[in-house]
């Protein structure tokens, strides 16, 4: 798997103002699809428990197993042809004053969970991530 970035500009109104601006699409989706079977059949855990691997067990560890312990995807090739971004930039965006105190406290979060080494806007604008969901 290998991330992509979807780079394009375009003048819009901003908010209805009618003060154009710049829009740049920095982030993609990929969709996948994951059907994990371990035995042939449903197992009754009071028999088999223990014994058997347990599929959600086994999803369980994969999906843990996405992220290392500073938030980094660990699938391989992920960050392939991902640009770090200019120093320029970078300082802009830290301008910014994002923090995870005046951001995620308004979802009743604390701490931030992507890439320890970046910001929370390079997390949330600049960044790809792997996420799971249900």
């Amino acid at each position: 798997m290998s991330s992509s970035w979807i780079s394009r500009w375009s003048a819009i109104p901003a908010c209805g103002t009618g003060d154009p601006h710049g829009n740049h699409v920095l982030r993609g989706l990929v969709y996948e699809e994951v059907r994990l079977t371990c035995a042939d059949r449903d197992l009754h855990s009071g028999l088999f428990g223990g014994a058997a691997q347990n599929p959600l067990r086994v999803l369980a560890r994969i999906l843990a197993d996405m992220h290392d312990k500073n938030g980094r995807v660990t699938i391989p090739g992920f960050y392939q042809g991902v640009s770090e971004l200019p120093p320029d930039i970078q300082a802009d965006l830290k301008s910014l004053d994002l923090t995870p105190e005046n951001f995620l406290a308004q979802v009743g979060l604390k701490a931030a969970a992507g890439e320890t080494d970046r910001t929370l806007i390079e997390q949330i604008a600049t960044r790809p991530t792997a996420e799971s969901t249900a």
